[in-house]
């Protein structure tokens, strides 16, 4: 099979950034075997094309060419023939897919001067119009270089010169303002017109190839990312604590938590220390990586007060806390706003009392007393639920930091407790496509403090996946709830 060959002009619509890439990387892609089996399905169909539609011309000749009509068939005929032969037999004489068009096209050029030479200058001016159309079919639909086309063009151009002088009587001057320079121009322009269409052709290879490469490329790449991610998921997952966990300290507990992407910024936290037992709910700087990022280091800066500096009092759990993740941020030399709300209590077992401090995050109390409230009734008794808010400083830096605050809290069988992050409440939705906000979300807590544990955690989903509707979630969520037995 012919090999095409030639080099690559940049279209208008590659930019030069894809110009460099695709004279960089035109060598790494096969776009040579592409466009020839492209130009052998063009060539193969122009040369059926042929068969039939060179001897079906043969109408043309008798009107404009009378006394040569049946000569003209005749070699119509043969053009055909050899058409036909030439694909019948082309594996057999191992053919190029260019020659398989070339001769018929040289042929039936050769005919046209022929033609032209028997006519008078009204056949002349007619038939041009068949010469024409040959050039311009060749130029707007044939895959060659245009060196093919040039050597028809100078071969229909000396048979016409030798066909005028030995069959026309016409001149030079009558051959030339009757279709003669008009043809020639057209032979001309086709020249560029197939040079331009096999460049073209070559060019959209490339990109296309190159593009293909590329995304193959981006979807190894994403593939990587996603199972790093995927593998990250699991690194945050050992530092929540487990439902084994939850079973031993805190059984009468709920965790409701849905990531807005793979890892989250959110997380919850719980840890047992002799009676107390300390729960948080946590929503760090941004969501996905990075936020995951963050809650890994807020995590550890919890950790690290109470175990390491043994710290048991909230408040001085969140100033150490504080200090610890500004430390380890100060540690890059840049500058890191980066931190986290959380709302952090601690159930003390044996003196029946919770102690709350929060950033930027609040605890809502519900006693049993207040939980008993008929739904239509919901609306005008938000005021029963209360709420205790967190001061309003971040863990992290903050110019205006100061010690955190605490709310000791008596409890009595059947309070109890909801903590969440930012994501529930800021979540867009409804018909309107406005924010959850904050007192719906306490309605809500009041509804479901009637059901139990598990209906509460499908409830709070339930709403959420019916507030959302079709709409993208925003952030990551975590909700925790809890009851006191």
């Amino acid at each position: 099979m012919h090999s095409a060959n030639g080099t690559c002009l940049r279209p208008a619509y590659i930019s030069p950034e894809m110009e460099g890439t695709m004279k960089s990387g035109a060598a790494e892609v096969p776009w040579e075997k592409e466009l020839e089996e492209r130009a052998h399905r063009i060539h193969i169909m122009a040369c059926k094309v042929a068969i039939v539609a060179v001897p079906a011309f043969f109408i043309t000749d008798i009107f404009i060419a009378p006394d040569h009509w049946l000569e003209f068939l005749i070699y119509r005929l043969i053009i055909a023939a050899v058409a036909a032969g030439l694909l019948l037999l082309r594996r057999w004489i191992n053919i190029w897919d260019t020659m398989l068009v070339f001769i018929p096209f040289t042929l039936i050029s050769l005919l046209n001067a022929y033609m032209w030479s028997t006519m008078d200058v009204s056949g002349l001016q007619m038939h041009s119009f068949s010469y024409m159309a040959l050039f311009l079919a060749g130029g707007m639909l044939l895959l060659w270089r245009s060196h093919y086309i040039i050597k028809v063009v100078i071969l229909s151009l000396a048979f016409n010169v030798l066909t005028f002088y030995l069959f026309s009587s016409l001149s030079f001057s009558d051959i030339m303002s009757n279709g003669g320079a008009l043809t020639l121009a057209v032979a001309i322009f086709s020249v560029v017109l197939m040079e331009n269409r096999y460049r073209t052709s070559k060019d959209e290879i490339i990109s296309r190839l190159l593009l293909k490469k590329s995304n193959i490329l981006i979807e190894k790449k994403n593939k990587e990312i996603l199972d790093s991610i995927t593998y990250a998921k699991r690194i945050q997952e050992a530092i929540l604590p487990s439902d084994l966990l939850f079973d031993q300290y805190l059984p009468n507990a709920w965790v409701y938590y849905r990531p807005k992407d793979i890892v989250a910024g959110d997380f919850y936290w719980l840890e047992k220390k002799g009676p107390y037992i300390f729960v948080a709910v946590a929503d760090c700087t941004g969501h996905g990586v990075p936020g995951a990022m963050v809650s890994v280091v807020c995590s550890n800066a919890l950790n690290r007060a109470v175990n390491e500096l043994d710290l048991v009092e909230p408040s001085q759990i969140l100033d150490s806390t504080r200090e610890i993740v500004i430390e380890t941020f100060a540690k890059s030399n840049k500058e890191v706003a980066d931190g986290m709300d959380i709302a952090f209590c601690r159930i003390d077992t044996e003196a029946r009392t919770l102690v709350f401090s929060g950033a930027h995050s609040s605890l809502y109390h519900i006693t049993p007393h207040m939980g008993d409230i008929a739904e239509k009734e919901i609306a005008d008794d938000v005021k029963k639920l209360v709420e205790y808010k967190g001061d309003k400083q971040p863990i992290g830096s903050f110019i205006e930091a100061r010690p955190f605050s605490q709310k000791i809290i008596q409890l009595t069988k059947g309070d109890q407790f909801f903590m969440t992050s930012d994501g529930f409440p800021d979540q867009f939705g409804g018909n309107l496509g406005k924010k959850f906000y904050y007192k719906p979300m306490k309605k809500l807590f009041l509804k479901i403090s009637k059901d139990t544990l598990q209906q509460q955690k499908s409830k709070v989903e339930e709403v959420l996946l019916e507030w959302m509707g079709e709409k993208e979630q925003v952030d990551d969520i975590c909700m925790m709830g809890i009851l006191i037995q």
